[in-house]
C-alpha cells in the first residue's frame, strides 16, 4: 500500500502545475531546457534523495533520470523509461500480479496530471 505521507506529496505534485507532462520517459530535459515528466517520474521527483531502482541500476538523488550536467551546462536526455518493477512494489504503486496502467494513461495521452492524481486518490 502507498504510503499516505508519500501519496500526498504525489497528488500535490501532480496537481500543482509546477511539473510539465511528458510521455516515454521518466524526465525528459530538451535541448531547449524544458523538462518534461511522466507522472512516475513525479513520484521519483517526490521521493528525491532516496535509493530508487530504475531499471538495473540502483541510484539516488537526482541521477535517477538519466542525465548528467556537463561542463557546457547542457544536459543529456533521460534514459530511463520505468522504475524497476520492484521499486514500484516497494512503493505501493503496484501489484506484482497486476502491475500499475499508469504509465498507460500517462502516455497514451488521455489523461492530464490532475485526472491521473484523481485515480491514484480513489485506487492507491
Amino acid at each position: 500500500m502507498l504510503e499516505k505521507e508519500l501519496k500526498e506529496k504525489w497528488l500535490t505534485a501532480l496537481r500543482s502545475g509546477e511539473y510539465a507532462q511528458g510521455k516515454g520517459l521518466l524526465c525528459k530535459v530538451d535541448a531547449e531546457g524544458n523538462t518534461r515528466y511522466c507522472c512516475l517520474g513525479v513520484l521519483l521527483e517526490v521521493i528525491h534523495g532516496k535509493e530508487v531502482w530504475t531499471n538495473d541500476r540502483k541510484v539516488s538523488g537526482t541521477i535517477w533520470r538519466g542525465y548528467t550536467d556537463g561542463n557546457d551546462g547542457h544536459r543529456t536526455y533521460a534514459r530511463d523509461i520505468m522504475p524497476h518493477p520492484q521499486t514500484l512494489i516497494d512503493l505501493g504503486v503496484s501489484h506484482e500480479e497486476k502491475g500499475t496502467p499508469l504509465p498507460t494513461m500517462n502516455d497514451g495521452g488521455k489523461f492530464t496530471f490532475p485526472q491521473i492524481a484523481d485515480w491514484i486518490e480513489d485506487n492507491l
